[in-house]
């Protein structure tokens, strides 16, 4: 393989022919590629020239990445020209990570676009010089013409490609630069091409003429730093008084090989510099460009600085400065200055409690005392002092005999919040809820750090870190053994409870969170008032054997089915027992008769079942009154953090406020702006009440298996493909005019028929016959359930489609010749129960299909040691939750599983999308979701289009 450059494009091609050359372009899966034509010249042995015409491949720069890392660079053989073009990447990438690229125009026939160029100066202009001399002849060999002979300069060329290389990768980054002249200006119209794909400037020509002519005088100026070893920098002084007024910029010439000299620019001509008048002149260049990116410069006088008032010194640090850094000048800041809107008022508090210790059962509702006070940095100020302050927060002011800008938006909140008490008596529950808050005191201002005391400051260090708790016996009545994770986390369960206080056990599946709630309820069992178990129906026989098994004396009482006890009948039945288990779909039907029941406790399984806050049987749970409230989930957020509010409001009420204000403090700056600091914030807020364990730490649990997750891609039949096609372009004809809410609907359910024509044509077609040969997805599942059958494996397949269940388990039968149940959710229980059995005993059924919301929780199926996902929830939290029903304790096999994607088409765009959010909410607790309806029409397009590659010829 070789590559060459033309005019900044780089282009593949190898020496044989065109058939070779596509053949090989296929074993690295681009074998659909448009090729171009090109003349290739390379002296022969004897020095002729003798143009060949080629078929040549044109590389962007993200392609020709992928090549090299994974295709081109571990392979031998390859041409000096591939070799030295990557190694010229490689450069560019450098130039990048050394800031050494600077904003610059080109010139086309077009206009005047806004580029990222590559800044040579000192080792990297060594290193450019270096490659120059060394390029091979076949790096440059093409030509658009026969007759046009291929002898670009080299140092233009290798300049060219590294400048292309930077301007895609800068563009990234660029938007942080933000609009920071005014938007009328060519340079806002520069600054903007910088950042978004390059865009002509627009404006007359006399005014682009000036422009690009400043701009190509400003590159020049960086001779001074690349010939003559100095640097401008800009110093910005303070006023030589009080006065808000009267800063000045001044101008100097930094030597770089000894940092102690600084030349003000009026004096370049008087001092002895390395080069003289040359390096005067380049000096004054550099000026005068900067002039170009900060036009106030022009008033400067020689001799004198740049005098400004307070609010303009304040523009070129926030506005300007930043522009001329990224441009290659030296801003020196003042030390106070930070990026932003200047220092921020905080506030610090002490919580006291009057005595060491105090009765669990009544601690929530005892009076604490909390004291606050606001810092300025590190110095207290009283509320009055910070009145004064707000008058000119913003602004350049003097405090404590030192110049600072202080946040305006942390005064006023600093002011509101010591107004409503410095200090305060509050009950223990509210000050919990004040100090894990850590931030409630309002969106702009940060609460430093609370000093606690007595049996408050314990609670408060135990519920941080639950390795303080004692662990407990285990409980009498209890029969089995509690693994040592297991004793720790009834501990936490009973210490929290213990308080009044809601716990969150959000053990991974698998891990005995059953268990570890039922040496709950039989240390507890001496209260003499009934617990409220609230589960999926699916998981009722589930809770029965376990609790037959593990606590055989307990009195437990099934509340379910037409035949279920009511009224006065069922709370008195219900006094009589220790647990009572109901299910979801009841609890609100029958809210009225639970609530009359004096629970000891209320606890949720599948607490995931309440994520919307506004369900009625979140609304339900919420009424019923008990002593303590538990929540047992593997996925305490499944969506997005959202989730998390329903959960905490159930378990705390009024820990994360009101609903509204969870939204603007929590929802929004996470979900849609990656917020870290209101991640942490929630974290330190929730934390203390979830108590999360995986069972891939080996910290925790080490008899476990573990278990390999690949990706298994797969190619769409032709009929797919026109079926994917056809949907598509229906989706987008209908797109104009539609309402949000409408838009959102056809988005949602565009996504749903798309899924189904990448499972199979026969789905979305509602047909049962000729299914054999017309899915891609469906030929490999079934070329790899053989393997596990010759295996003498099991398998589970799961698919959130009732319909593609119902087809994937006629199919398993016609292949196979063997029954395949197929587990709904309107499956009955019986029948559930049967064929959880079968596919349980050793000489059973080795495949289950599965519909991922029925069967994705509550159940052990530990016989299966392939997991088959046929089709994407492109949830992590729901994917691993259903996966989880064969990797789990009692598995003593290596578990694989397999995820399936449909290449090119939105399954694998969103996949990827999925991999790349997949850490955002695992900073709170886990999981998290894509917006995919909130996408513009553009993304929409390159979502769901369909490339080439998708299908099979």
């Amino acid at each position: 393989m070789h590559c060459s450059a033309l005019e900044g494009r780089l282009f593949l091609w190898t020496d044989g022919e065109t058939e070779e050359f596509r053949e090989a372009l296929k074993n690295i899966g681009l074998g659909k590629a448009h090729l171009e034509t090109a003349y290739v010249s390379i002296p022969d042995a004897e020095g002729r020239i003798l143009p060949t015409q080629k078929s040549v491949l044109p590389l962007g720069v993200e392609t020709w990445r992928r090549l090299w890392v994974d295709w081109l660079q571990p392979r031998e053989g390859l041409g000096e020209s591939a070799v030295y073009w990557a190694n010229a990447t490689l450069l560019a990438w450098h130039l990048m990570e050394r800031g050494a690229h600077v904003p610059t125009v080109l010139k086309s026939r077009d206009g005047l676009e806004g580029r990222w160029a590559a800044r040579w100066m000192g080792e990297e202009y060594q290193s450019f010089q270096a490659m120059v001399d060394r390029m091979p002849d076949s790096a440059r060999a093409l030509s658009l013409k026969a007759d046009l002979l291929p002898r670009s300069d080299r140092a233009t060329l290798l300049n060219q490609v590294v400048s292309s290389v930077i301007d895609t990768q800068a563009r990234r980054v660029a938007s942080s630069l933000g609009q920071r002249f005014p938007a009328s200006t060519i340079y806002s119209k520069w600054q903007s091409a910088l950042s978004h794909p390059s865009a002509l400037l627009q404006g007359d020509s006399g005014t682009l003429e000036r422009f690009h002519q400043g701009i190509l005088g400003w590159q020049q100026s960086l001779d001074l730093e690349s010939r003559f070893g100095y640097r401008l920098a800009f110093a910005v002084e303070e006023p030589k008084n009080e006065s808000r007024d009267g800063w000045t910029i001044v101008p100097l010439v930094e030597d770089l090989l000894d940092p102690n000299v600084k030349i003000e620019i009026g004096r370049v001509e008087e001092v002895e510099m390395r080069g003289g008048e040359k390096a005067a002149e380049a000096a004054w260049r550099c000026f005068e460009q900067a002039s170009v990116l900060y036009p106030a410069l022009v008033s400067f006088e020689d001799g004198d600085g740049l005098y400004l008032p307070g609010e303009r010194v304040i523009d070129f640090l926030s506005r300007f400065a930043p522009l001329l850094e990224q441009s290659g000048f030296h801003i020196l800041k003042p030390g106070w200055w930070t990026e932003g809107d200047g220092l921020r008022v905080a506030v610090t508090g002490e919580l006291h409690s009057d005595s060491a210790a105090v009765d669990s059962t009544n601690a929530m509702s005892s009076k604490v005392r909390l004291d606050w006070a606001a810092l300025l940095g590190d110095q207290p100020v009283t509320i009055e002092e910070l009145n004064e302050l707000a008058k000119h927060a913003g602004e350049m002011q003097q405090v404590g005999g030192k110049w600072m800008r202080i946040d305006p938006v942390s005064v006023r909140e600093a002011v509101k919040f010591l107004k409503g008490g410095v200090k305060k008596e509050l009950s223990a529950r509210d000050a919990l809820r004040e100090v894990l808050g850590m931030g409630s005191a309002g969106r702009g201002l940060e609460i430093r750090e609370i000093r606690t005391e007595g049996w408050i400051g314990d609670l408060l260090q135990r519920l941080r870190e639950p390795g303080e708790i004692k662990e407990l016996e285990m409980p009498a009545g209890l029969k089995g053994e509690l693994r040592p994770y297991q004793r720790r986390g009834f501990s936490w369960l009973n210490f929290v409870t213990g308080f009044g206080l809601g716990a969150c056990l959000a053990d991974d599946m698998g891990l005995g969170k059953s268990l570890q709630l039922l040496a709950l309820l039989a240390l507890r069992r001496g209260s003499g008032r009934p617990t409220l178990l609230i589960c999926p129906t699916s998981v009722i026989g589930n809770w029965e054997r376990e609790a037959a098994k593990f606590f055989p004396s307990l009195q437990l009482m099934v509340h379910h089915g037409a035949a279920r006890a009511k009224g006065p009948t069922f709370v008195r039945a219900a006094k009589r027992h220790d647990l009572v288990l109901s299910s979801y779909s009841l609890v609100h039907r029958d809210i009225e008769i639970l609530k009359q029941v004096p629970w000891d406790g209320v606890v949720l399984d599948e607490a995931q079942n309440i994520k919307n806050f506004e369900t009625k049987q979140a609304k339900a749970a919420r009424q019923i009154e008990s002593s303590y409230r538990v929540a047992l989930t593997g996925t305490p957020v499944e969506n997005h953090v959202g989730d998390l509010y329903s959960l905490m409001d159930f378990l705390n009420p009024g820990l994360l406020g009101s609903e509204r204000d969870f939204q603007q403090r929590f929802f929004k700056p996470i979900q849609n702006h990656h917020n870290e600091r209101a991640a942490k914030q929630l974290k330190g807020l929730t934390a203390p009440f979830v108590l999360r364990r995986l069972k891939t730490d080996k910290s925790i649990i080490s008899d476990l298996p573990e278990k390999m997750e690949m990706k298994t891609y797969c190619k769409l039949t032709k009929e797919q493909a026109k079926l994917y096609a056809d949907v598509v372009s229906g989706c987008f004809g209908e797109m104009d005019g539609k309402s949000s809410m409408e838009r959102r609907g056809l988005i949602l359910a565009t996504i749903s028929r798309l899924k189904q024509v990448c499972n199979h044509p026969a789905q979305i077609l509602k047909e049962r016959t000729d299914l054999a040969g017309r899915s891609g997805k469906l030929s490999r599942l079934t070329e790899m359930l053989e393997e596990v059958r010759e295996a003498g494996e099991k398998a589970l397949i799961f698919t959130q489609f009732a319909e593609m269940g119902e087809i994937l388990a006629l199919h398993c039968e016609q292949v196979f010749g063997k029954t395949v149940s197929f587990l709904h959710g309107g499956t009955r229980r019986l029948d559930r129960e049967k064929m959880i059995a079968d596919f349980s005993k050793p000489e059973g059924a080795s495949l289950f299909v599965l519909s991922l919301k029925a069967g994705g929780t509550g159940l052990n199926l530990v016989a299966a040691n392939h997991v088959f996902h046929f089709d994407r929830w492109w949830n992590p939290a729901v994917e691993n939750q259903a996966t989880d029903r064969a990797f789990r304790i009692g598995q003593n096999k290596t578990v694989q599983v397999h995820k399936f994607v449909c290449m090119g088409t939105l399954e694998e765009r969103i996949d990827q999308m999925v991999e790349e959010k997949k850490a955002l909410v695992s900073k709170v607790v886990e999981a998290g979701e894509v917006w995919l309806t909130e996408l513009s029409n553009q993304e929409l397009r390159e979502l769901f289009s369909l490339s080439r590659e998708a299908w099979e010829d």
